[in-house]
């Protein structure tokens, strides 16, 4: 909120006149007056003053708390990237913080960048304790996301929180989340959306948005399918689970997808089967694809949303660090790292690094 708007806002909720005001300050109305237009700005040595009576601290009588212009939400998350990539995720964090305090009403920028540091700690190479430790502190950002009046900020927040408590086992915050997140609607605003550019003969437009939807459906059907081989998994239905891993594979395929998608679910199956010669056959294909850029600017699907953006080998390997980790540390691969062959491969990853 702009100084002019702060001071006449305040006036009034406090019940003074521009006279009284006047007054106070040793000035005249006029000069109040012109302040509450924003034609002209109180002398520096007033505001002190000015913001004592009004009940302000100067932070807020500066404006030093409105929220972020996009340009400075993009500059700031570079800067956040950057840092991350050179000091850590504590110093990321630590600047997100500093950030908060700056903007305490910029509710999208804490979320999105909250999400940075979410995807940070997942392609790190910290231990699964050390992680768990961050993603404490992460929930306790979600938590105040979730309270945001910002409608997307609050329903992006509280689908994190979900997913969060569920990693928890604690069913019952998971469902009070789920039972906040709104159902989705039955008629599709953006297919909407894209007739009016159609009819408007806003033909790239139109299309770059059914690219989006796309998009969205198949990354939206891809979780599901990986969600529902690890609950055939559950249930014990491996050859039901091994069926589902194909379909997904072969999903994969369909759409063009990177080819690090197309064993993800088979490797699944491979290793609750604890299939020692089809985990390392599946993994080796996974490391293959890490070694190949992914160039979405060529797939007849998304060609126009990522014109210029490719999945580079760099990118990749920091996707594939945290399997790494996992494989090295996680109980649940025990049975694999005994396997010389496995630990080449392992090697080989490190090397490209």
């Amino acid at each position: 909120m702009p100084m002019n708007e702060v001071i006449l806002k305040k006036r009034k909720e406090l019940g003074f006149t521009q006279e009284q005001i006047a007054e106070y300050l040793g000035v005249t109305a006029p000069a109040v007056n012109k302040w509450e237009k924003g034609v002209t700005c109180p002398d520096i040595s007033l505001l002190p003053a000015l913001a004592r009576l009004l009940r302000v601290d100067l932070n807020t009588l500066f404006c030093f708390h409105q929220d972020m212009t996009q340009q400075e939400m993009i500059y700031y998350q570079k800067e956040l990237s950057s840092l991350i990539e050179q000091n850590g995720i504590q110093a990321g964090f630590d600047r997100v913080l500093e950030l908060r305090r700056e903007y305490p009403n910029c509710e999208e920028f804490l979320y999105y960048n909250t999400l940075l540091l979410q995807g940070a700690l997942m392609m790190s190479e910290l231990t699964p304790d050390e992680k768990n430790e961050w993603e404490e502190k992460l929930l306790q950002l979600y938590e105040q996301c979730r309270r945001s009046e910002n409608t997307d900020v609050k329903n992006g927040a509280v689908f994190m929180l979900a997913g969060k408590y569920l990693r928890q086992e604690n069913c019952e915050k998971a469902q009070e989340m789920i039972d906040l997140l709104p159902e989705r609607s039955e008629i599709n605003k953006k297919m909407l959306q894209a007739e009016i550019y159609v009819m408007q003969h806003r033909t790239k437009e139109a299309a770059e948005l059914a690219e989006r939807m796309v998009l969205q459906s198949v990354n939206e059907l891809q979780g599901a399918l990986l969600k529902l081989t690890d609950m055939e998994l559950a249930a014990g239905e491996e050859e039901t689970a091994a069926k589902i891993a194909e379909i997904f594979s072969e999903f994969a395929r369909v759409f063009g997808l990177w080819e690090y998608n197309h064993s993800v679910a088979a490797m699944e199956v491979a290793i609750a089967r604890k299939d020692v010669k089809d985990s390392i056959r599946l993994f080796r294909k996974l490391l293959e694809a890490v070694r190949k850029p992914w160039d979405m600017s060529q797939s007849p699907l998304f060609y126009r949303i990522f014109s210029e953006t490719s999945v580079n080998t760099e990118t990749s390997r920091k996707l594939f660090t945290p399997l790494i980790s996992d494989l090295e540390t996680n109980p649940r691969y025990e049975f694999l790292r005994q396997n010389g062959e496995l630990q080449n491969l392992i090697n080989e990853y490190r090397e490209m690094k």
